[in-house]
């Protein structure tokens, strides 16, 4: 266990005063550690209010009797940096295994006779420690003072520099992802990214306190923005814990202002890719994405289905992960167009309980009109095989018999209007079901008496109705070519009037902007 820095009393300096009459239990290696402030608590968890060079003393009625009960006591203080530990004559006795534990981590334990009075030894370590805690104080005000120079995220890079000068601390911004949380910040240590990492209910816990320094975690709102993580310089005298939270709050005021930014930048994404997905000249589309990232490609677009409200945090957490995108869409769905990195997708969407259907892989000056149909389509499939959240599917060739058809779907609905609409009228005219007769037929490999027993009527009946599709249309069904101009209209009606369940339909888009 690393030494507190100079600062205070040490351990041993208590123990050197006579007049306590202490007595060392274990630990002796580390009484050169320092005391900020003593705690006196008799919970089974005092760790849970330590923040890091405290003496915890107690009576020992918290204190556990059994050796396993014993060792996790002392762990759990040794790891939150507690200076050590001073019992009481009250509690069980520390069993030999606990003594061994002790010496191994140099965590002073000590004996403190029944006549002592705890407070006695408190008002000591209080008053050895003014000088020290006027200097804390001193610096605390001088953390606050940097605000008066605003919180601009654009300046995010000197502003920390200017805590870590205060403060006695490198300092580390991260996203919840363990990147920076600025582009123009510092990376963290790999091995400081996996301890910030763990189940959302334990970071609280967690957070406070790691080797070498704290970490201290940012909300904002009802989400963790990121974490400040504070390491000790040898050169320096850190200030301790509760500059740490301090400068926490202090990142929380410097993020409020990145998040309104990266919502003005959400509603013009979400205004582009709103024209993007419904027409977009193929000429204009690289000028339309300049300064989005996205230019270069390959993308894909992703239809998407969540709990409520979960456009905003999405947009957050791709903003974490670094991945440029556009992100359309209003409650529990949306559009997403970024770059084709499909490790980082299906984490997020794990992550945030998603349900997504993903286009094929394209160039940004393809079709984006399309695309949103082999996501709409992916996400019906995936729909349809009841995956529960944070499933994905990726499009592929056999969801649409179109794939090779790239036509818009203005383009579609002509098709199927040229070939089907005196079909259609006809059945509106005569109550009849020559049209949905024609796709059974078709489905069914043109096999006539196996189309008929799923419509539920004679052969001969069906071929009556088939024969006046044929008077119709001016076409005929044995035919090759007129059978192929008639299958790809049916297929065209079907994308055209948008049968696969997504987010939004393509006259709907342009109403959910923002």
């Amino acid at each position: 266990m690393t030494s507190i820095k100079p600062g205070g009393v040490t351990v041993g300096e208590l123990f050197a005063t006579e007049h306590f009459e202490l007595e060392i239990l274990a630990g002796s290696g580390g009484l050169d550690r320092n005391v900020s402030w003593t705690h006196v608590s008799e919970v089974p968890h005092p760790e849970l209010w330590i923040d890091g060079g405290e003496l915890l003393i107690a009576n020992g009625l918290g204190f556990p009797a059994d050796i396993d009960g014993q060792a996790r006591f002392i762990v759990a203080l040794d790891e939150k940096r507690a200076a050590g530990l001073a019992l009481g004559v009250l509690g069980p006795d520390v069993r030999p295994q606990t003594l061994e534990l002790a010496d191994r981590l140099a965590f002073p334990l000590l004996r403190v006779p029944k006549q002592i009075p705890f407070l006695s030894i408190a008002r000591l370590v209080a008053d050895l420690n003014q000088d020290h805690s006027q200097r804390r104080m001193a610096t605390h005000i001088r953390l606050f003072d940097t605000l008066r120079g605003g919180c601009d995220p654009a300046q995010a890079a000197s502003f920390i520099a200017k805590l870590e000068e205060i403060s006695g601390y490198q300092l580390f911004l991260l996203a919840p992802s363990g990147l920076p949380l600025l582009h123009q910040l510092k990376e963290a240590p790999p091995w400081i990214v996996e301890h910030i990492e763990g189940p959302e209910e334990e970071l609280e816990r967690q957070s406070y306190s790691l080797p070498g320094g704290h970490a201290a975690p940012v909300p904002l709102g009802p989400r963790t923005a990121g974490f400040l993580v504070a390491l000790e310089r040898p050169e320096a005298d850190p200030a301790g814990i509760g500059a740490v939270r301090h400068m926490a709050t202090i990142a929380a005021l410097l993020i409020s202002n990145l998040y309104r930014e990266r919502e003005l930048e959400r509603r013009r994404g979400a205004e582009l890719l709103g024209q993007l997905l419904v027409t977009a000249d193929p000429n204009q589309v690289e000028r339309l994405l300049h300064g989005t990232g996205l230019h270069a490609g390959p993308i894909c677009i992703a239809s998407l289905r969540g709990a409520d409200d979960v456009v905003d945090e999405l947009h957050h957490r791709l903003h974490d992960f670094g991945l440029p995108h556009l992100l359309l869409g209003a409650e529990d769905d949306c559009y997403l167009a970024m770059e084709d990195v499909p490790e980082s997708l299906e984490a997020i969407i794990n992550d945030l309980d998603l349900v997504a259907g993903v286009s094929a892989a394209f160039s940004p000056s393809a079709n984006w009109a399309l695309s949103r149909m082999e996501a709409d389509r992916a996400l019906a499939r995936v729909l349809a095989d009841g995956a529960g959240a944070g499933s994905l599917s990726r499009y592929e060739l056999a969801d649409s018999p179109l794939e090779w058809l790239r036509a818009d779907p203005r383009a579609l609905q002509a098709l199927s209007d040229t070939v089907l609409q005196p079909i259609a009228e006809y059945d509106e005219t005569n109550g009849s079901t020559l049209l949905e007769s024609l796709r059974i037929y078709l489905e069914n490999d043109r096999r006539l008496a196996v189309a008929a027993d799923a419509l539920f009527v004679h052969k001969h009946t069906l071929a009556y109705r088939l024969k006046r599709i044929e008077e119709l249309t001016g076409r005929r069904l044995g035919r090759m070519d007129d059978l192929c101009v008639i299958w790809l209209a049916l297929k065209a009606a079907e994308a055209a009037r948008g049968s696969v369940p997504g987010p939004a339909s393509s006259v709907a888009l342009n109403q959910r902007q923002g």
